[in-house]
């Protein structure tokens, strides 16, 4: 976005705080980004433009006496597109983890993406881990997660959990689950997705997958898939 002042008069204008002088209609001054603070800070131009006298143009149009005003100040409340946000508080919104993903990229943030996968022959009823599927979020990330899901083979309910430990200390405690029932599906938590994702990990929190089923035997399996940001 451009900032050019465009003098309307008749006569020469020097905007003395700033060192410049516009010549008369149509003349103009297209300020140098280097010295955009140097005019934000001059009296003299928001007086000229109060009067008319001089009016700004953003580069493409030429702007009232309060949108000018706001552009050589560094504030621009008309020139921004705002997204309404429903319920914005709700931490698993898509719109709150697309607006958050949106930031971070805009920011320089690199994405790399995340993906755990194990398919194991089961031996015993107890609750056992999916050892390949353990993940830490690394230094200076955090983890967003898009979906969890899993099968088992057999005709016998089971339990697949997404645990997490806190800092990678701690116990693990559960924050999703799947039941599993006939033919090794079941209900409507198979898979359980998250649109945009959601962020529930910071740098040292690990995770990691575990099933638990009234059977000892046939196979199972399960992933999670998400992105470091």
């Amino acid at each position: 976005m451009s900032k050019i002042i465009k003098n309307t008069t008749g006569s020469a204008i020097s905007v003395a705080d700033t060192g410049i002088t516009i010549s008369a209609s149509p003349g103009s001054y297209t300020i140098p980004p280097q010295d955009y603070l140097l005019w934000a800070a001059s009296d003299n131009v928001i007086t000229y433009i109060g009067t008319g006298s001089l009016v700004v143009n953003d580069g493409s149009s030429d702007l009232g006496i309060s949108d000018g005003t706001d552009l050589i100040k560094g504030i621009f409340p008309s020139q921004i597109a705002v997204t309404q946000v429903t319920n914005p508080w709700t931490v698993n919104s898509p719109d709150v983890v697309a607006i958050l993903n949106s930031i971070a990229v805009s920011l320089g943030a690199s994405t790399v993406g995340v993906s755990k996968y194990e398919m194991q022959t089961v031996t015993a009823k107890t609750e056992t881990d999916l050892s390949t599927t353990v993940y830490t979020v690394p230094t200076g990330k955090k983890f967003s997660i898009n979906n969890f899901t899993g099968s088992y083979d057999l005709q016998f309910t089971t339990v697949i959990r997404m645990k997490k430990q806190t800092g990678g200390t701690g116990t693990f405690n559960t924050i999703y689950a799947i039941v599993l029932e006939v033919g090794g599906q079941g209900q409507s938590t198979v898979p359980v997705t998250f649109g945009n994702g959601v962020i529930i990990g910071i740098a040292g929190d690990v995770f990691k997958l575990t099933y638990e089923t009234t059977n000892s035997k046939g196979i199972v399996r399960a992933f999670f898939t998400g992105n470091e940001i």
